[in-house]
């Protein structure tokens, strides 16, 4: 449990930091914490996998774009999905990609000792 709060402490902290220095330059970390609550708390979402609406995401103060299912860029971004859960959901231990290959590396996860 400590791992996975550890995890979540990095990420958030990951996100604040690069949003101050892009799209929420100018706002406080704290100001930013707020705003991106819903994308850090399970209380709306319930679930890491569940989808956020643009409504939703457009009241984090986040520059949102609406794209069409159809566009190239949702393309990519399902292609991206797509190659992304299938690699969370194996047991790959490296993954080496360009536009033309991919080489991975699998085996099984270590079993923590109790």
């Amino acid at each position: 449990i400590k791992e996975m709060q550890s995890a979540m402490a990095l990420a958030e902290d990951i996100a604040i930091k690069t949003l101050a220095s892009g799209m929420m330059k100018g706002k406080s970390e704290k100001r930013i914490k707020k705003d991106i609550k819903i994308f850090l708390t399970p209380e709306k979402t319930k679930t890491h996998s569940r989808p956020i609406s643009p409504k939703e995401a457009e009241g984090s103060g986040l520059n949102i774009k609406h794209e069409e299912l159809k566009s190239d860029i949702w393309k990519l971004v399902y292609e991206l999905y797509v190659r992304t859960n299938n690699f969370v959901s194996t047991h790959v231990l490296k993954c080496v990609e360009n536009k033309d290959n991919s080489f991975v590396i699998g085996g099984e996860v270590p079993k923590l000792k109790k």
